[in-house]
């Protein structure tokens, strides 16, 4: 089980790897507002302990995703994993224990806020039920989606990945994506 700063020093180097030039540690420490390296290199260490990174040596940005190859996610205006309807396409690099289907979805206001989601985050969205007990879930709702804490009945997927200001340019989205050729 990851702590918060754990999963966003996991999101960040995702991200980054997207583009296909992983993060140096102290990039990490600058993007996330962590001032000791060895905190940044603790939280890899648990990531690669735990199956979430590789690391290659110690080579600077020797540091990914595990798993290989990114997933190109198509961003959706509903929560409903009909990928014809996407408006556009971003890369994602999955949690190495699940194997399933995802979109993305652009929180439209406030409604997530108790769980720190900001209006305009990004979320990535697995399809069934989710690998903790303990994860955001996506269940069918008036108008949208509710989140809810947990594994509760008659929810349609979980939130796998949340995005805000790390987000590359749309410039770089494209330019990822010309690079991943998974689905």
């Amino acid at each position: 089980m990851l702590n918060d700063q754990a999963r966003a020093v996991y999101d960040y180097i995702r991200l980054r790897s997207a583009t296909d030039i992983p993060p140096s540690v102290r990039e990490i420490c600058a993007a996330l507002g962590i001032k000791s390296t060895s905190t940044v290199h603790r939280y890899i260490n648990l990531l690669v302990a735990q199956g979430y990174l590789e690391k290659s040596g110690n080579q600077n940005r020797g540091i990914r995703p595990a798993g290989g190859r990114p997933l190109r996610i198509p961003v959706v205006p509903e929560v409903n994993f009909a990928a014809e309807q996407a408006e556009s396409y971003i890369v994602f690099y999955p949690l190495p224990q699940v194997e399933t289907r995802y979109v993305a979805w652009r929180m439209p206001d406030e409604s997530g806020g108790e769980y720190g989601i900001q209006p305009g985050d990004l979320l990535v969205i697995g399809q069934g039920a989710p690998p903790a007990p303990d994860m955001l879930t996506v269940c069918p709702g008036e108008g949208r989606p509710l989140l809810l804490r947990g594994n509760a009945p008659g929810c349609v997927g979980f939130v796998a990945a949340l995005w805000r200001n790390m987000l590359p340019t749309e410039k770089n989205f494209s330019k990822a994506l010309d690079k991943a050729d998974g689905t």
